[in-house]
């Protein structure tokens, strides 16, 4: 088609407006409305790109904030149970648990997106946070939740009150740090915070 319009001719503009009349009415149709139907169609492609550009800079400006160095996310509250191996539990326990009274504020550790929210068996109720794809933070058994999926967060902002949700031994907040996403190897936070 492009052969035979530019064999007889056609440059330029008057190409694109050939191969638009035929995209919308047929090959060797005229169709007087083509011009609209192509406006009205680029008009909604556009806006869709305008959309994923705007989520696009809000995970850049997101991302731009994970520095890799972590913060206390609940600053004044004591270690109550540490990483590792548990003899009680008889399994490894895969953060640390910080005795925060129910509604303390918590904060994210260090900045990102939020890549999960809502409840988990045994963690309760639950906030999960990318760090630039290198590590991700769990912050569990929360009362509630302050923020949504894919939002992105500054280190220190406020993410969660604490609570006593899912299987636990009374109100905490847990906290992990994994490598590599929110099922990546766990780590121990103490190698990454200093708490009280």
């Amino acid at each position: 088609m492009i052969n035979s319009a530019y064999n007889k001719g056609e440059r330029d503009s008057k190409l694109v407006y050939r191969l638009a009349g035929w995209h919308y009415a047929g090959v060797n149709r005229f169709d007087t409305n083509y011009a609209q139907r192509a406006e009205a169609e680029y008009k909604k492609e556009l806006g869709k790109s305008q959309q994923k550009c705007q989520q696009y800079k809000q995970q850049q400006k997101a991302s731009k904030g994970c520095t890799g160095e972590f913060i206390n996310p609940a600053p004044g509250y004591p270690v109550t149970d540490n990483y590792g191996w548990s003899a009680w539990r008889g399994r490894v326990h895969h953060g640390i648990d910080l005795g925060t009274p129910i509604g303390t504020s918590i904060k994210a550790s260090d900045g990102g997106t939020v890549s999960f929210v809502g409840t988990m068996d045994g963690y309760g109720i639950t906030v999960d946070i990318d760090h630039c794809g290198k590590y991700s933070t769990r912050y569990a058994h929360l009362s509630q939740s302050l923020v949504k999926s894919q939002q992105p967060i500054s280190s220190g902002q406020a993410i969660a009150k604490s609570g006593n949700t899912g299987i636990g031994t009374g109100a905490h907040l847990h906290f992990e740090i994994r490598l590599g996403g929110r099922w990546g190897a766990s780590q121990d936070p103490k190698k990454f915070v200093k708490f009280n």
